[in-house]
């Protein structure tokens, strides 16, 4: 699905896992197996574990979930766990300044089942690293069954050095609270709210440590610039996170004390940053661009459809003027480097006759990347004038456009690259300019030519960079192996025995388009479905030798590539007898095919042989009913060649030199 987004704003969100006080969970989960009363914390449990949970909970009571949560957090360390190009901003509830939650401490008692529910026994919960309780430390949860005859008490632990999540800075729930209200008063809660999704989390704050030996009241403040990105400390650009006490998780506020915990302080203001943030993401640039317009802030990273018509001036990154659009950022600070990229429903930028786009500038140390994405244009029109300055780039990526018609200027200082599936449309290559320092870097595998989705009619696209295409083919098999005890394992793919094997051909290389053309032995042979680069066939032990060309267009030229390659199966696990002999070998003139035991007075028994060339084409066949078979083989090519010998149900492959 196509966008136009612009702005990702994450808001209290568990980037680096959330938290439900273990000890709470271990409680509901012993509560939720009580005969009596116990049903009551089923829903309860039962959302514990949901998958959700299981993932992002960096502690739970399920051993399950440690798989579970391994997953997700892989899953949010690779590259694609958050949208690449737009703006990536992040709200905390948690205190920016690491502060403890008001009122908790390590140990605390957070839920605790009252007396008069004889069916519970006695249950309590601590929070992390837990309490000393009875000669056990670190204890989280402890409890005493209702009918008991030694008093036993039942402990879980947890190591001693485990992180304080209970209380550290974050957004909080009244985990223990709402426990209590479910309880039916059978419960008390030791706390009015515990931490759910820490500040350092919220923000992805990498710098603080991994999620099971973190820095949980890293001073976020002092060491993290809340406008500014800063990749090896946080994952986001900017950040919003309150100076005051933690606050409830996804609060929305607005300056004005307020709280659902009863607690007046929270005063912070996240509403009006959230709402700068939009409004300062407004370009406010023209359709029709007559003026000057300069793009450098870090608000404003797309690039909308726009005409640059005459006396337009475009410029992307130019440290010499305020940057453009917003509502208060004309001079707000300047990026050395500034990439741009284009919407991914498809920006049109149109250069016309008399305007300029500018990417950097000329001795400058502020640099612009613009990146023209799938289904975008960047169309220079006879009489436009574009400029990439040194150390800036102009990147054509996968599916998107440059045309260049005949009498614009396009001058690289800088460079520009066309990415493989890219599309360049050159009228004439005198109209691109090279510096000393310009680089034009196009991947064979670029087209030269307009994006035909684009619909753009009557241009004269020149092969233009020159690019040299390649083709090259490999194979892959896939053979039957002697299973434990010498029994024959079949291909599950195709149920094949082990004098079959399955081989899969691949065409590759640079510039290729997809209308591939395949031949086995000479005749057409169908790609696999869904990709024109392979084919997939099967090869018997009689008749092991298969010749495979293919031929593919190219985006450099207009010439068909073709390239070949003889396949010769090999079957170390067939299990055929020998029981025809063949001499001599190597043979000049005469060659013989004799039934091995037929000088011991056995019966002679019936075979056929058959010889193919290097190529796989049947050269000669013969059979005999006597057990012996002469070949006079003056007449045949001098070589290497195949022999399938038949006998019954018996396949036989070897190898002839003919000298």
């Amino acid at each position: 699905m196509c966008h136009n987004s612009k702005l990702y704003v994450s808001i209290d969100s568990p980037h680096r896992g959330a938290n439900i006080p273990i000890g709470v969970q271990y409680m509901i989960d012993r509560l939720s197996g009580v005969f009596v009363g116990g049903g009551q914390f089923d829903a309860n449990r039962d959302k514990l574990l949901r998958p959700a949970a299981k993932q992002m909970l960096v502690y739970h009571f399920s051993p399950d979930a440690t798989q579970d949560r391994a997953r997700w957090q892989d899953w949010q360390a690779s590259a694609g766990s958050y949208p690449t190009l737009l703006r990536k901003v992040a709200l905390s509830n948690g205190n920016r300044q690491g502060q403890v939650l008001p009122g908790a401490f390590t140990g605390m008692e957070l839920l605790r089942s009252s007396r008069v529910t004889p069916w519970w026994g006695s249950n309590y919960a601590n929070s992390l690293p837990g309490a000393s309780s009875r000669g056990h430390d670190n204890v989280v949860f402890r409890y005493q069954k209702a009918i008991t005859l030694t008093g036993r008490w039942h402990y879980t632990q947890v190591a001693a050095n485990t992180p304080t999540y209970d209380q550290a800075p974050g957004g909080t729930r009244t985990t223990t609270a709402d426990a209590e209200k479910e309880g039916h008063s059978f419960l008390r809660s030791g706390s009015d709210y515990q931490t759910f999704i820490l500040a350092i989390s919220a923000l992805d704050v990498s710098v603080a440590g991994s999620i099971y030996n973190p820095n949980l009241y890293y001073d976020i403040n002092n060491n993290i610039n809340p406008n500014w990105p800063n990749p090896s400390k946080y994952a986001f650009e900017a950040y919003y996170a309150p100076a005051g006490i933690s606050e409830p998780h996804i609060n929305i506020t607005n300056g004005q004390a307020y709280s659902p915990h009863g607690n007046p302080t929270y005063t912070s203001n996240n509403t009006a940053w959230i709402l700068n943030e939009l409004a300062e993401s407004a370009h406010n640039l023209p359709a029709l661009l007559t003026g000057t317009y300069n793009f450098g802030s870090l608000y404003r990273r797309l690039l909308p459809s726009v005409e640059v018509g005459a006396g337009g001036q475009l410029f992307l990154n130019n440290a010499n003027l305020p940057n453009s659009g917003g509502v208060s950022t004309a001079n707000d600070p300047k990026r050395n480097s500034f990439e741009m990229y284009t919407s991914g429903c498809g920006s049109r930028v149109q250069v016309s006759q008399g305007g300029t786009l500018t990417l950097g500038q000329p001795n400058d140390p502020y640099l612009a990347t613009a990146r023209i994405g799938n289904l975008s244009l960047l169309d220079l029109r006879a009489g436009s004038q574009a400029v990439v300055n040194a150390g800036s780039v102009l990147r054509i990526a996968k599916g998107g456009t440059l045309v260049l018609r005949g009498g614009a200027s396009l001058t690289l200082n800088g460079q520009l690259v066309v990415e493989a599936g890219a599309y360049i449309c050159v009228e004439n290559p005198a109209d691109i300019v090279t510096g000393p320092a310009g680089q034009l870097t196009a991947s064979a595998s670029a087209y030269r030519y307009a994006n035909p989705a684009l619909g753009l009619g009557g241009l004269a696209c020149q092969l233009y960079p020159p690019c040299q295409p390649t083709l090259y083919l490999s194979y892959t098999s896939t053979g039957n192996r002697q299973a434990a005890g010498g029994s024959l394992k079949v291909n599950p793919e195709s149920n094949l025995t082990a004098c079959d094997k399955v081989y899969t051909v691949t065409a590759e290389g640079d510039g290729l388009n997809t209308n591939f053309s395949w031949t086995v032995n000479g005749a057409p042979y169908s790609p696999l479905p869904g990709r024109p680069e392979a084919i997939r066939l099967v090869i018997h032990s009689n008749n092991p030798f298969r010749q495979i060309e293919v031929s593919v267009g190219n985006n450099c030229n207009s010439q068909l590539l073709t390239e070949s390659i003889m396949l010769e199966a090999e079957f170390p696990n067939c299990r055929a007898t020998q029981s025809v002999a063949m001499y001599p070998n190597p043979a000049t003139n005469t060659l013989t095919f004799e039934q091995a035991d037929l000088r011991n007075d056995s019966p002679a028994t019936g075979f056929a042989v058959s010889l193919y060339d290097g190529q796989g084409q049947l050269r000669w066949q013969g059979s005999s009913r006597t057990g012996k078979l002469d070949l006079n083989s003056t007449g045949l090519p001098r070589g290497i060649y195949g022999v399938v010998i038949t006998q019954g149900k018996t396949v036989v492959r070897q190898n002839l030199s003919l000298e």
